[in-house]
């Protein structure tokens, strides 16, 4: 029975496409694996916090076993992620979101003055007051956001950072 399940032979076997919620808290970073070369280390740089990929649908064909199922549709899927949406590897690092919340929060100060007001300079005022509101509110989350990435990264390599020095 349980060869009958691994040599299972797929004729079809498709995914339809559906969305993966990344939330990443790397542990400790391998420096002398990094040092040899093994660039993938640099995930362990830094969390990645709600980033979102999109699995793309796929469609295998004349397979046999679920190794070769699951190698293909894994295959397939980190191919176009490279492709499409490695860009949210990037954008969605910690020390990067702290520039795109700042951001975020600027254009609400600048955008919701102009955008809502009807050219009234009361109405102007009260949409001054609210895009200053959102800007102090992304500010403060983003300041939260510094420390908490501060304070996970110095205690996560406290511990290495006393291996290595040199001081007495």
């Amino acid at each position: 029975l349980d060869d009958e399940l691994i040599n299972v032979f797929f004729q079809t076997f498709k995914v339809f496409p559906c969305k993966l919620k990344v939330d990443y808290m790397p542990e400790k970073m391998d420096v002398d694996a990094f040092r040899d070369g093994n660039y993938v280390e640099i995930l362990n740089l830094c969390p990645l916090e709600e980033m979102v990929l999109t699995l793309q649908e796929v469609e295998n064909n004349d397979l046999s076993g679920w190794g070769s199922v699951f190698r293909e549709l894994a295959g397939k899927w980190i191919e176009d992620i490279c492709a499409t949406q490695a860009h949210k590897f990037f954008t969605k690092a910690a020390p990067i979101q702290v520039f795109s919340g700042l951001g975020e929060g600027m254009a609400d100060l600048v955008i919701i003055p102009l955008a809502l007001s009807d050219g009234n300079f009361t109405d102007y005022i009260k949409c001054l007051l609210e895009g200053t509101s959102s800007f102090a509110e992304k500010a403060l989350r983003t300041s939260a956001k510094i420390t908490q990435f501060a304070a996970s990264q110095l205690n996560s390599n406290l511990p290495y950072v006393g291996e290595t020095s040199s001081c007495p």
